[in-house]
């Protein structure tokens, strides 16, 4: 069976005409919670078609039984949508099996996490009888999307992004474009916050394949730029037709930088010895062991010190890493936390 995986590359998929329903919100509560227990969720009960399931910042929430939302006759079952803030992590052996329409949205922090001894297919997730995920590809660490697949009849799309020096070249390939008024490139950073960097109008002019190209020029290098295409229709109606991303981590000069003390505790002031001067803008990331970002934040390097000291950054014990960004040299470091 032909796999698809909808990850932080291309995007490629088809779409139908999807009419949503008011979706009940449920919420993991309990963390270490099993998908299959009612106490691991807000309402007492577990996810059924047409929920909007959410696993917030903090909480693990483990598939220990196989999953079925893709019910024969059921199109509400359609209509679930996953948001993975936390952690989704599969026992051995178990697969999460969603209906066409379906979508799920690892955000920013979010992971979907294979168990340690699983491996090919064994653990996998199933949209319309299709593995978009399996246990060999491993984790899927947020901002990702899986399935996803929203809007107009009969149209496949192929969206893509890559850079070149400070500037990322985009380009999308629609079959069939009918019905079509516009199209928005939308940007994000984090994942989280989007803003509208694109618009341009539909051809319209009876072609089988339309293709579109637009060029982003950008002031600073982020380690990760997130785009989403949307398409909007004669009626109005903005609907999300594509998701790439573009990482630049390999471009820039990873180094290692120096963190005292180490270990340190949760009130420590943390200093910072880097092994060369920095740009006057340097973002910091703290991540934990599950590549969650527990902590971002901005320094002004006006003297272009090789010394930082951070201050409040109250996290709790455990194992973290430290990057430095300053849009031309990546730098890290591992810290424990007593």
């Amino acid at each position: 069976m032909k796999r698809l995986l909808t990850t932080f590359s291309l995007l490629i998929t088809f779409f139908s005409i999807n009419f949503d329903a008011k979706a009940a919100i449920i919420t993991a509560v309990t963390n270490n919670g099993a998908w299959n227990a009612g106490e691991t969720w807000s309402r007492g009960s577990v996810p059924e078609c047409g929920d909007t399931i959410e696993i917030p910042v903090g909480l693990i929430v483990i598939l220990t039984n196989n999953v079925n939302l893709d019910l024969i006759g059921d199109p509400l079952c359609g209509k679930v949508q996953l948001n993975v803030s936390g952690l989704l992590r599969f026992n051995n052996g178990k697969k999460l099996r969603l209906a066409e329409g379906a979508c799920i949205n690892v955000l920013a922090g979010g992971s979907i996490v294979p168990s340690k001894t699983g491996s090919g297919n064994s653990e996998a997730i199933e949209i319309d009888g299709v593995e978009f995920w399996i246990a060999d590809d491993g984790r899927i660490d947020g901002v990702a999307q899986v399935g996803c697949a929203i809007i107009l009849p009969n149209i496949r799309v192929n969206f893509d992004a890559n850079s070149n020096e400070q500037v990322i070249n985009f380009s999308w390939n629609i079959s069939e474009e009918n019905n079509i008024y516009s199209y928005i490139i939308e940007k994000s950073i984090d994942g989280l916050a989007w803003e509208n960097i694109h618009h341009t109008f539909a051809r319209n002019d009876g072609r089988l394949d339309a293709n579109y190209n637009f060029e982003e020029k950008i002031e600073r290098i982020e380690s990760m730029n997130y785009y989403k295409l949307f398409a909007i229709n004669l009626n109005g109606q903005k609907n999300q037709i594509g998701f790439t991303s573009v990482n630049n981590l390999e471009k820039l000069k990873t180094k290692e930088l120096l963190i005292a003390p180490n270990p340190a505790t949760n009130n420590s002031i943390i200093n910072i010895l880097t092994s060369e001067k920095l740009n006057k803008k340097v973002s910091v990331s703290v991540l934990n062991q599950f590549g969650q970002t527990i902590k971002t934040l901005e320094l002004s390097n006006e003297f272009n010190d090789r010394l930082f000291s951070l201050e409040n950054l109250e996290l709790n014990s455990g194992t973290y890493i430290l990057f430095l960004n300053d849009g031309d040299i990546l730098l890290k470091s591992k810290f424990i936390v007593l």
